[in-house]
C-alpha cells in the first residue's frame, strides 16, 4: 500500500506494477492541479503574477491568463512531467506530494500569455513615414 500526502490529506493507492500506479497516481495528481488551480484563481490572481514575475496584468491579459488556466485545469496530466513524482511513487511507500511541478506548469502558462499579449500587440497611433 502506497500513501500519498496532499492538500486534501492523505490518499492511499494499492500497490501493482508500475502502470496500475501510474493510472491511480494520474488521478490524484490531476485533483490536486485542480485544487491549485481552483486556489490561484479564486485568490487575487493578480498578486501572484505580480509577486511571481514582478508585473501586473490588465484585464485583457488577467482575463486569457485565467482562460488558459481553465484550460490547463481540465487537461489531462502528463505523466513525463510529472515522472519524478511517479518515481518517488514507485520507490516508497511514504510521498509528500509538493507544488513546485505543478507551479512551474502553471507558471509556463502565465508567461506564455504575457509573450503572446507583447507579440501581437501594437501601437495603432504609430505610422510609418519615409
Amino acid at each position: 500500500m502506497k500513501t500519498i500526502k496532499t492538500s486534501a490529506g492523505f490518499l492511499t493507492l494499492k500497490d501493482g506494477d508500475h502502470y496500475f500506479v501510474s493510472i491511480q497516481l494520474r488521478s490524484i495528481l490531476q485533483d490536486h492541479r485542480t485544487h491549485l488551480i481552483n486556489n490561484l484563481m479564486s485568490s487575487d490572481l493578480n498578486r501572484y503574477i505580480d509577486y511571481k514575475f514582478n508585473r501586473t496584468a490588465n484585464p485583457i491579459q488577467l482575463n486569457r491568463i485565467k482562460n488558459r488556466l481553465t484550460e490547463l485545469r481540465q487537461r489531462g496530466i502528463n505523466m513525463i512531467k510529472y515522472d519524478s513524482i511517479l518515481q518517488s511513487v514507485i520507490k516508497y511507500d511514504f510521498v509528500q506530494l509538493g507544488n513546485a511541478l505543478f507551479f512551474f506548469e502553471i507558471d509556463e502558462i502565465i508567461q506564455l500569455s504575457f509573450k503572446q499579449t507583447e507579440l501581437f500587440q501594437f501601437e495603432p497611433n504609430l505610422v510609418y513615414q519615409e
